[in-house]
């Protein structure tokens, strides 16, 4: 678990915060244990999150208001402690670690393990990798076996390239959580760290509890979803279990192909609700500070800083699979496009070659579902690439607010110190192309990126539908041959 400890110095009063059973405080201000109290002090204050002991040594020297509440600390030996962003995510670490994409050890109550689960661990997302390897080997191989017997512009051939990318999106996903193992680590720290400043600081924090459990709640949707349609296929086609293996496991092996596609875009997407909490706390404390003048702006600028920290701790362990993902969600939409706006695309066929209506009838059926399984994966690339762009603007736009509440204090402001640090908050904001949302540090996720995204899809639609509509006939085509030949 995650420990902050802080040794409070002041001249004339003391305040001791003790542990027993619970986690009580006695107060020598004549309060009550149970209430919430604001004190203005001077305070040292040193986080160790790594599971041991912190030491008294003295890191960071601000005047705060410390607010301390019961429902914010949990009870134990060693004095107070602060309930830790890992432990409130501990359901959906608990999630990245049983679908094998967080395969390490987080320190703490309710989720330790040894180094023998740290190195099972390893080996099972390694295993899921080189599973989802051999799905995307064997759907290519489906794949090309559809275009060999009825063309590329056959829909199942096309669905079946569509929904075949799905193991390749997951094997890729395996992998860079796996290279980024250590920024990931970095990345949990850092959300541990700010938030107990932000929680000393301000007395508030973002409300984790409620972002994880709708996390959990679009991965269950992301099975469930699958799991029904896999289902209704499973009876409809008069398969039967036993009957053959691979049908049996895929009544399984089809939704969790969909969760692990699924859970690292909203792992994403939380992460992006978390940083952005700390934003509207920092603007509407600099919104308060016209009225109230606590505390300077060197005070907010390292608040600051720890913000932009975080932002560039999730690009680290993000930007490999943000820029892969609009990868293939832009090929998987093109591709789309490309089959419903061909005139030699084609969807009966070869149910005129088959002569028995048994046949015939589960053709369509298998054409159906594969058009189904492909519709869905279609919308999840839609869902991409809202999700990729829509949070990573909202950061970066909530990131600027608070730029724009601390020129809103220019007028106010006196000392050549705090004209300084407007400037270092200018600066700092400018460079937000190097540690803020962006894909790959090529191009930051803005309203324009979007809009662009939408229309080279947009264009490239019109472009296809022109070139339809003024293509010749092939009747035509081979008249204008002949008569060419013959003069």
């Amino acid at each position: 678990m995650a420990f902050a400890t802080a040794a409070l110095i002041n001249r004339h009063r003391s305040l001791h915060l003790q542990s027993s059973n619970g986690c009580s405080s006695d107060v020598h201000n004549s309060q009550q244990s149970n209430d919430v109290f604001n004190r203005q002090t001077d305070y040292v204050v040193d986080y160790r999150f790594d599971g041991h002991r912190p030491s008294m040594s003295a890191t960071e020297t601000y005047p705060l208001t410390l607010v301390v509440n019961r429902s914010g600390m949990v009870g134990g030996g060693g004095g107070c402690k602060f309930v830790s962003v890992t432990r409130r995510l501990r359901f959906v670490l608990l999630l990245l670690r049983f679908l094998c994409f967080f395969p390490a050890r987080v320190r703490g109550k309710g989720c330790t393990s040894s180094p023998v689960v740290t190195v099972i661990l390893l080996i099972s997302s390694l295993a899921m990798a080189t599973v989802n390897l051999a799905l995307f080997g064997y759907t290519a191989r489906i794949s090309w076996l559809y275009k060999t017997h009825f063309g590329m512009l056959h829909a199942s051939t096309v669905s079946s390239i569509i929904t075949g990318v799905k193991p390749l999106i997951n094997c890729v996903s395996f992998f860079v959580f796996l290279i980024n193992l250590k920024a990931h680590k970095t990345l949990l720290k850092q959300l541990n760290s700010v938030d107990a400043s932000f929680r000393s600081a301000f007395g508030q924090t973002p409300n984790i509890t409620l972002m994880s459990a709708v996390m959990l709640t679009i991965c269950a949707l992301a099975f469930v979803i699958p799991a029904s349609v896999r289902g209704v296929e499973f009876c409809l086609m008069g398969e039967r279990l036993g009957d053959k293996k691979l049908a049996d496991i895929s009544l399984i092996l089809v939704p969790m192909l969909s969760v692990w596609n699924i859970v690292p875009l909203v792992y994403y997407n939380l992460m992006n609700c978390i940083v952005r909490c700390w934003c509207r706390i920092l603007t509407q404390a600099l919104r308060s500070e016209r009225r109230t003048k606590r505390y300077d702006l060197r005070f907010y600028y390292k608040h600051f800083l720890k913000i932009s920290t975080v932002q560039d701790c999730i690009s680290n362990v993000f930007n490999p699979f943000i820029l892969f993902s609009l990868g293939w969600t832009l090929f998987c939409l093109c591709l789309t496009i490309y089959f419903i706006t061909q005139a030699t695309s084609s969807m009966d066929e070869p149910v005129g070659t088959l002569r028995n209506a048994a046949q015939q009838q589960m053709w369509r059926k298998i054409v159906r579902f594969n058009l189904v399984w492909s519709s869905l994966q279609i919308m999840v690339a839609v869902g991409y690439i809202v999700t990729i762009c829509g949070t990573g603007t909202k950061t970066n736009e909530e990131t600027r607010r608070v730029l724009s509440t601390v020129l809103s204090l220019v007028p106010d402001v006196e000392t050549e110190e705090d004209r300084f640090q407007v400037t270092c908050f200018v600066h700092k904001t400018n460079t937000q192309y190097m540690w803020g949302m962006t894909v790959w540090r090529t191009f930051p996720l803005e309203r324009g990126g979007f809009f662009t995204l939408v229309s080279l899809i947009v264009t490239y639609s019109f472009l296809l539908l022109k070139l339809k509509s003024s293509a010749i006939p092939t009747s035509e085509r081979a008249d204008i041959i002949i008569n060419a030949t013959q003069s």
